[in-house]
C-alpha cells in the first residue's frame, strides 16, 4: 500500500482470526476491561478467477488531501459511559475512533463502541492496510480487571488472534508506541479473508466494571488514521444499444459510436477504448462522477479511490472512431469497456465501412481541377475505389499514365471533354497498385498552365498526392 511517513510504519503481519461476534463472551471468562481493535467480520473465502482489484481509501488520500469514511458506521453495545462514542467523521489528523470515556464514571461490564467498515456490494475484501492507534487501562493496583486491546478476524477461536495488547502486563507490539502503554503503528489485513472490519473498544466483563486507571480519559481507545481497503471484483462490463455514424455505411471523418456502458455491481464504469483492425483509435473516461471516478492513487496493482462507489454504473458513451486515416473499405471496429477494477469486456466487435476520398491539391494558377480519390490499402498493394472531379474544365483533356515495376494495364489512357473524362475516371477504378508505383494525371485546357499530379504510393499507408511543375 502506499506510505505516508510516521502513520504508516513497522506494518504487522495478519497471523490469526477471531470473529467480532464472539469477542464478548471469549473475552468476558477472563474479566478483563479491555479494547478490542480491528477485528475481520464475519464472511466465507471467495474465491474468484480473475477478479478485478481496487482500492477504497479511508480518511487519507495518498497525497495527503482528505477522503472519505464512506462504508464505515459506528453503533454502541451495553450501556457505555455518557460521551463514549464511535465517530466515522475523519480526515487527515482526525482519525476514526471508538472509545469508552471515563470522564462521568466506570464502564459497565459488556460496554463497547464499534466502528465497522462494510465492502460495498459486489466487491470482497481480499487484504489491505489500517493505520491504527491502540490505547486502554494501564494501571492494574485496585482493578478488578485489566485493560486488553485484540485485533480479531473472521474465524472464531481465541488462537487465531491477528494481534494483542495489555498494557499493564507489557505485551504490546512493539510500535512508535511504548508497548507498556499501548500501539500505534501499521497492521496488514490477512488476504481474501472476505467479510468486513470491525474496531471495539470495550470493557468486557459481565461480573465487574472499569473503574480505575483510565488512559487519557478513556477506559479504552482505538483510531484508524487512514486505511487502504484492497477489494476483489468480478463483475463483467456491459454494452448495449449501440448505434451512430460509425456503424452506418461508409464512414467518414470522425465518426462516432454511441451506447450505454454499465458495470452492474461493480464499481462502476472507469474507461472506454475503440480499436479499429486492432489498433486502438481512442481511449477516455466517459464521466469522472464529480471526481470520485479518478484515481487517487496505485499500489502498483490497482488503482485508489475514496469512494465506496468511484464511478458510475451506467453510462451513455459517445466515442469518436477517426476514420481519416484508414484505408477505404472495410474494418474490424471493436469497442471494450472497463471498470475501476480492471474488469475489461469488448462489448462489441462488427465490421465496418469507411469512405475519405482523399483531394489532389489544388494549383495556384492555371487549371485548378481537383480529383478525389478513394484508396483502401493492404501491405504493399493499394486498390482505386472511387474517382471524382471538380472544377474541370468542359473542354479540358486529362491523360493518365503509370511508371514502375508493377504498374498495371490501365485500358484508357486519354480523353477529352467532361464525358469521356468522367468515362476514364470510372476506368481506373478497381486498379491495384504496389509500394512504389507512381499514377499521373495531368490536364491541360488551351493555353492554361497545365495541371500535373503525381500520386506515389507506399507499403500500408495512404498514397501521397503533390503537384508537379514538369512531368
Amino acid at each position: 500500500m502506499h506510505s505516508k511517513g510516521a502513520k504508516r510504519t513497522g506494518p504487522l503481519n495478519a497471523k490469526d482470526s477471531y470473529t467480532a461476534a464472539s469477542v464478548s463472551s471469549a473475552v468476558r471468562s477472563i474479566v478483563t476491561c479491555s479494547l478490542l481493535a480491528v477485528a475481520l467480520g464475519l464472511g466465507l473465502v471467495v474465491s474468484v478467477a480473475r477478479a478485478g482489484q481496487w482500492i477504497q481509501v479511508s480518511c487519507e488520500n495518498p497525497d495527503g488531501t482528505p477522503a472519505s469514511s464512506q462504508g464505515w458506521t459506528g453503533s454502541a453495545i451495553g450501556s457505555p459511559p455518557p460521551g463514549s462514542t464511535a465517530d466515522t467523521s475523519c480526515g487527515p489528523g482526525a482519525p476514526l475512533s471508538a472509545g469508552l470515556l471515563s470522564a462521568y464514571g466506570p464502564a459497565p461490564g459488556g460496554s463497547g463502541e464499534l466502528l465497522q467498515y462494510t465492502p460495498p456490494a459486489g466487491s470482497t475484501l481480499a487484504g489491505g492496510t489500517l493505520q491504527i492507534s491502540l490505547s486502554s487501562t494501564s494501571d492494574a493496583p485496585g482493578l478488578a480487571a485489566v485493560s486488553e486491546t485484540s485485533v480479531y478476524s473472521p474465524a472464531d477461536t481465541l488462537s487465531d488472534r491477528l494481534i494483542s495488547c495489555i498494557p499493564y502486563l507489557g505485551e504490546c507490539p512493539t510500535g512508535t508506541t511504548d508497548s507498556t502503554t499501548g500501539y500505534t503503528g501499521a497492521l496488514t489485513l490477512p488476504q481474501d479473508a472476505g467479510g468486513g472490519v470491525t474496531v471495539v473498544a470495550q470493557c468486557d466483563s459481565s461480573n465487574s466494571t472499569c473503574q480505575q486507571g483510565d488512559s487519557g480519559g478513556y477506559w479504552a481507545r482505538a483510531e484508524v488514521q487512514s486505511a487502504d481497503l484492497l477489494l476483489t471484483s468480478d463483475v463483467s462490463p456491459t454494452g448495449t444499444g449501440f448505434n451512430g455514424s460509425a456503424l452506418q455505411r461508409d464512414a467518414r471523418g470522425t465518426a462516432h459510436v454511441v451506447f450505454t456502458a454499465a458495470d452492474p455491481g461493480g464499481p462502476g464504469v472507469y474507461s472506454v477504448s475503440v480499436a479499429v483492425g486492432g489498433r486502438v483509435v481512442w481511449s477516455g473516461q466517459p464521466n469522472r462522477n464529480g471526481g470520485a471516478c479518478t484515481a487517487a492513487g496505485t499500489d502498483g496493482t490497482a488503482l485508489m479511490f475514496d469512494s465506496a462507489q468511484p464511478c458510475l454504473a451506467s453510462e451513455t458513451v459517445d466515442a469518436p472512431v477517426p476514420t481519416r486515416s484508414l484505408s477505404d473499405g472495410r474494418h474490424e471496429l471493436t469497442v471494450s469497456v472497463s471498470d475501476a477494477a480492471g474488469n475489461d469486456s469488448t462489448v462489441l466487435d462488427r465490421e465496418i465501412t469507411t469512405s475519405n476520398p482523399r483531394a489532389t491539391p489544388a494549383p495556384m494558377r492555371g487549371i485548378r481541377a481537383r480529383f478525389y480519390l478513394g484508396w483502401d490499402w493492404n501491405g504493399p498493394v493499394t486498390r482505386l475505389d472511387s474517382v471524382s472531379t471538380r472544377r474541370l474544365p468542359r473542354r479540358a483533356r486529362v491523360a493518365v499514365s503509370c511508371r514502375g515495376r508493377h504498374c498495371p494495364v490501365l485500358p484508357r489512357r486519354r480523353a477529352r471533354g467532361t464525358r469521356a473524362v468522367h468515362r476514364l475516371l470510372r476506368s481506373l477504378r478497381g486498379h491495384r497498385f504496389r509500394a512504389g508505383d507512381r499514377l499521373f494525371i495531368v490536364v491541360r485546357d488551351g493555353r492554361r498552365r497545365p495541371e500535373r499530379i503525381e500520386l506515389m504510393f507506399r507499403r500500408a499507408r495512404m498514397p501521397v498526392a503533390r503537384l508537379r511543375s514538369r512531368g
